[in-house]
Parts: structure tokens; C-alpha cells; sequence
């Protein structure tokens, strides 16, 4: 049985339901809705456990794993991980503030061994000081209850926590304009750099900044993460932030592409060295 320890429930539902899925692929005759007959749930639903949606009780769990042909030790670890995936984690009470979207994001980054994030327009939010999170949160035009965005900007501060792990990998990328902007006024923006500064000594995290000299480049897009989970029977994650929605992919393809696209990033952005003395310069400005 595999060890879950630092798998969070979010992680174990997909594991859970790529396992069901590959255990199913072994029967060649066997499909979707004839595991989900015998599980007592309907095709729509199975097909949301395989994809780690939903989380099956422990009778349907069982029903389905004979329908598999599953071992003695097969079982025991799909058991393991549906109680792990119906575990209550923190994030979970934020749901009257954050999209499923971003809950499942939050819940993959609780378990992510690396994360790239790039954000041309936006320091990074892991990054983000409490004040300049509010400030991005209550951006004007958007309507919000007070309540709400102090709650907002709390989730978004607990999500940093994943940050005093060592083991956590975090290299962010953001455009000059995100660390030129005020959104807050100057003081904000005055404690936001120097917050960056700190951030950028720690031996786990690499900050870089794509200066305006680079011109036209694919970091000018909706601002995108990548995750890996340092398992292999964890693919990495691709997961991208657009106005109205949000985009969290595990196909090979796309997390090809985006790979790509960050490593061309690395390429024409500041060094970290350089990164740090243009921050330090729009300080004494």
C-alpha cells in the first residue's frame, strides 16, 4: 500500500479514481456502466469517481472492486485512499468564497513537490502580501461583501503556508509591470518588493522577472501553474486562471506545451540576480 503521507483529499480522489480507472482497463470487455451497476451508481456518476469528482461510499467501493477483480491488496489500498479522499481538509470551508476550481487547485498545491508559476500583469499569488491580495481581490468593478474579501484574502494567505515546506519547489515568474503596479497606493506596492526580496532568499523558491525589454511573449497569457507531485503515479498538473473560469488539465499534451512555454520564459526573464537589483531599484524610486 502506498504511503499517504503529505497526500491531501483533493490528491487522493484522483488517485484514487486513475487507479479504478487503470484496474478497469485490464478487463478488455469491461466498461463504465457495468462497474457502475454494480457499484448502485449511475454511469454520470461512476465516470466522476474515475475522474476523481466524487468519492464512492465504502459499499459501493467494495461492490466495484469485485467487479474489477481486484487483490486483497488492491482493496486495501483503494480503501485507504477513499478515507483519505473524504478527509475534511481546511480549505474546504472556504467554499463560500472560492470556485470548486480553485478549491481543487488549492487542494493539488497541498501536496505539489514543484510549482511554476508565471503571472505577466500580477505578482504571483503565493507571493502576495496580505495588503496587495486584497488589493487584487477588491479590484474596482468587481462587486464583493466586505466579509467576503476578508475571507478571500485569508484563503489566499493560508495557501502560503505550503511554502514553509522545504520539500516545496516554487519558481514564479512575473512580468515588470506586476512589480511596477500600485494597486493599494505606493505603500502597498513599497512593502510588496521588499516581501519579494525576502521571499527570494529562501533556498526553495526562485523569483524572476520578465523585464519590458523582452517585448511580445506567450507570459502575456492568463496567468498558469504547473504542479508536480515528485510520485509517479501522480502526472503532473496544468492549471490556468481566465476571468470567468478556470482551466485544470492533466493532459500530456497541454502540460507539454505549457512546460515548454515556461522554460522559454526562464529564458528571456532576469536571472534572479538581475530580478532583485530592478526590484531594488523601483524601491529607491
Amino acid at each position: 500500500m502506498d504511503d499517504l503521507e503529505g497526500v491531501s483529499a483533493t490528491l487522493a480522489a484522483r488517485r484514487l479514481g486513475l487507479t479504478l480507472r487503470a484496474l478497469r482497463g485490464r478487463i478488455d470487455t469491461l466498461r463504465v456502466i457495468d462497474v457502475a451497476k454494480t457499484a448502485g451508481l449511475s454511469q454520470p456518476t461512476w465516470s466522476q469517481v474515475e475522474t476523481g469528482v466524487a468519492v464512492p461510499t465504502a459499499d459501493s467501493l467494495l461492490a466495484a472492486s469485485e467487479k474489477l477483480e481486484a487483490t486483497e491488496e488492491e482493496v486495501a489500498a483503494l480503501m485507504a485512499l477513499r478515507e483519505r479522499a473524504k478527509r475534511h481538509e481546511w480549505w474546504h470551508d472556504y467554499d463560500d468564497v472560492a470556485s470548486s476550481a480553485l478549491l481543487k487547485l488549492v487542494g493539488y498545491e497541498a501536496s505539489a513537490r514543484k510549482i511554476q508559476m508565471c503571472s505577466s500583469g500580477w505578482v504571483p499569488g503565493l507571493l502576495q502580501t496580505r495588503a496587495w491580495a486584497r488589493a487584487s481581490i477588491n479590484v474596482p468593478g468587481i462587486k464583493r461583501r466586505p466579509e467576503n474579501i476578508d475571507r478571500a484574502v485569508d484563503l489566499r494567505m493560508q495557501r502560503k503556508t505550503i511554502l514553509e515546506n522545504p520539500r516545496v519547489q516554487l519558481h514564479a515568474i512575473c512580468g515588470e509591470e506586476a512589480v511596477r503596479y500600485q494597486p493599494g497606493g505606493r505603500e502597498v506596492q513599497r512593502d510588496q518588493l521588499r516581501h519579494l526580496l525576502e521571499m527570494n532568499d529562501a533556498e526553495n523558491l526562485t523569483v524572476q522577472v520578465v523585464p519590458f525589454t523582452a517585448g511580445l511573449h506567450l507570459g502575456h497569457s492568463s496567468p498558469y501553474t504547473l504542479l508536480s507531485f515528485g510520485d509517479d503515479a501522480d502526472s503532473p498538473l496544468f492549471h490556468q486562471e481566465h476571468s470567468a473560469d478556470a482551466v485544470l488539465s492533466d493532459n500530456p499534451a497541454e502540460v507539454r506545451r505549457w512546460n515548454y512555454v515556461f522554460g522559454e520564459l526562464v529564458k528571456i526573464a532576469l536571472p534572479v540576480e538581475e530580478s532583485r537589483r530592478l526590484i531594488e531599484s523601483i524601491l529607491k524610486e
